[in-house]
C-alpha cells in the first residue's frame, strides 16, 4: 500500500498538494484478539488541476470481501431511507414497470422497501456476508462488483432500470471514469423516459449517488473522516466533473447529516440539445470555493494536531478526575480518531455499536472492545463520547436513562 506514481482518479493529473500524511490500521476491519493492528500509509492529497481530494495510496483489493459495516440498524437511517423510497415511488406512481438497481446494496434493507412497493429490484454487493443476508431475506442480490461486465447481467435480470442507486459507494472505488461510463450505459435514456411519460428533468429516474460531503468535512474540521476505505472525497464540483465525462448531468442536489454530513445528487443522461446549467448546482459550486481551496486546506491541515492534542488532553483530564469514559459508534471515524490520538483500552472502557456484526470484536490498533447498546446499563461509565457524529441526536434521544443515571454524552461535532 505504498504510494504509487500519483495520478488523479478523475483527471489523471500528477500535480498535487498534500493535506496530511500518516499511517493507520484499517478501520473497516475488526480484530478478535488484537491481531489486526498493522498500520498502512494514509496520504491525503488535493489535485491541483480538478480539485479532487483523494488518497494517493491504494487499499487492498480484497478489503470488502468480508466488509461488516451497514447503517441499517439505526432507526434514523431507517426513517431516512423510508422517506427516500417514498419520494421516488411517488414520481413513478403512473409507471407499471418499476425497476431499481442498487450498487453496493449491503444487506438489502433499502431495496426491501422498494420491493414492498412492488418494484422489481436487484442488488449488487461485493461483501459475501452482506449479500447472503440480503438473499436470505428475499432481496435478489448479486455477490459481485459493478462494472461494464455487469450491464448485460442487469438487463437480463431486470431489464433497463428506471433508477440506479449508489449510496456511500463511489468514495470507495478506484476506476471512477469507467464506472460512471457503465452507469450511463445501464440506466434509462431520454427515449425510455418519453415512453414511460416521465419528465426526467423534473422528478424521478436516473442515477442517485450519495457520498460523504467533503465540504462539510473540511468546514467542520472532521479530519477523522479520512481513512483507507474512502479513497475519494467528493464535492459537487468534482461529482459534476466526473459525471459529465460520461454524459450524465446533475439535476438535483440535497444535503443530509448522515455520516457526519452527506450530499445526494440525481443525474440523468444528457440530451444533446440541453446545455443549460441547473441553478441549484451552480449555487453549490459557488459556496464550495470558500472551503475547498489550497489555502483552506492548508489551514485544515494545520488544525489537525491542535484538535488531536485537545481531544487527548480532555480524555486524560477526565481520567485524572476519576471519570470512566466509553464511546458510542465503532465505525471508521472512531478507529481513525482513537488511533491518531493514541488512545487504547486503558483510556476508553468500551465502545458501543448497534451493528451486531461488530460485537465482541476490537477496534483495530486500540484493543478497545465493541459491545451491544444495552451494555452500559450494567457497566457504568461517566462520559460517553459519540463517535457516530451523524447519529448523535438519535443516540441521546433513545438513551435518556444514561443521563438520568448521571452520565453525560459528549458530541464531537456541535451543530
Amino acid at each position: 500500500m505504498e504510494d504509487k506514481i500519483f495520478k488523479c482518479r478523475l483527471c489523471a493529473c500528477s500535480d498535487y498538494q498534500t493535506i496530511f500524511e500518516t499511517a493507520m490500521p484499517l478501520s473497516g476491519q475488526y480484530s478478535i484478539n488484537g491481531e489486526e493492528d498493522n498500520k498502512y500509509p494514509l496520504h491525503l492529497v488535493f489535485c491541483k488541476n480538478c480539485g479532487h481530494i483523494q488518497l494517493a495510496n491504494d487499499t487492498p483489493a480484497d478489503l470488502y470481501n468480508n466488509y461488516l459495516y451497514t447503517p441499517s440498524y439505526s432507526n434514523e437511517f431507517q426513517n431516512y431511507i423510508t422517506k427516500f423510497v417514498a419520494e421516488i415511488d411517488e414520481e413513478f406512481k403512473n409507471c407499471t414497470d418499476k425497476t431499481v438497481v442498487e450498487i453496493g446494496s449491503s444487506n438489502g434493507s433499502l431495496l426491501k422497501k422498494f420491493q414492498d412497493k412492488n418494484w422489481k429490484v436487484l442488488g449488487i454487493e461485493p461483501s459475501k456476508t452482506l449479500a447472503d443476508v440480503a438473499n436470505k431475506n428475499g432481496v435478489d442480490t448479486l455477490n459481485d462488483y459493478f462494472g461494464a461486465d455487469s450491464i448485460e447481467t442487469i438487463h437480463e435480470r431486470v431489464g433497463i432500470p428506471n433508477v440506479i442507486i449508489m449510496r456511500h459507494v463511489l468514495e470507495h472505488l478506484d476506476n471512477l471514469p469507467d464506472l460512471v461510463s457503465a452507469l450511463s450505459r445501464c440506466v434509462y435514456s431520454k427515449e425510455n423516459f418519453v415512453e414511460q411519460n416521465i419528465n426526467q428533468n423534473v422528478g424521478g429516474g436516473g442515477v442517485y449517488i450519495e457520498v460523504p460531503y467533503v465540504k462539510r468535512e473540511i468546514e467542520e474540521k472532521q479530519f477523522y473522516a479520512f481513512y483507507h476505505e474512502h479513497v475519494s472525497y467528493f464535492s459537487v464540483k468534482t461529482l459534476k466533473y466526473l459525471l459529465e465525462s460520461a454524459d450524465l448531468k446533475i439535476v438535483d442536489v440535497q444535503e443530509n447529516d448522515l455520516g457526519g454530513g452527506s450530499v445526494l445528487i440525481r443525474a440523468v443522461r444528457k440530451n444533446e440539445e440541453d446545455s443549460s446549467e441547473v441553478p441549484k448546482v451552480e449555487s453549490y459550486l459557488k459556496t464550495e470555493e470558500k472551503f475547498i481551496s489550497p489555502e483552506s486546506l492548508k489551514n485544515f491541515s494545520d488544525d489537525i494536531q491542535i484538535f488531536i492534542k485537545n481531544f487527548k488532553d480532555k480524555i486524560t483530564s477526565l481520567k485524572k478526575n476519576g471519570q470512566i469514559v466509553a464511546g458510542w459508534g465503532a465505525g471508521q471515524r472512531a478507529c481513525t480518531l482513537l488511533n491518531l490520538s493514541g488512545l487504547t483500552s486503558s483510556d476508553i472502557a468500551y465502545v458501543i455499536d448497534v451493528n451486531r456484526n461488530y460485537w465482541w470484536k476490537n477496534i483495530n490498533g486500540t484493543g478497545i472492545q465493541i459491545v451491544p447498546p444495552d451494555y452500559y446499563k450494567n457497566h457504568h461509565v461517566d462520559k460517553m463520547i459519540i463517535f457516530s457524529t451523524g447519529y448523535a441526536d438519535e443516540i441521546i434521544r433513545e438513551n435518556p436513562d444514561f443521563i438520568t443515571n448521571g452520565g453525560e454524552f459528549i458530541k464531537i461535532i456541535e451543530r
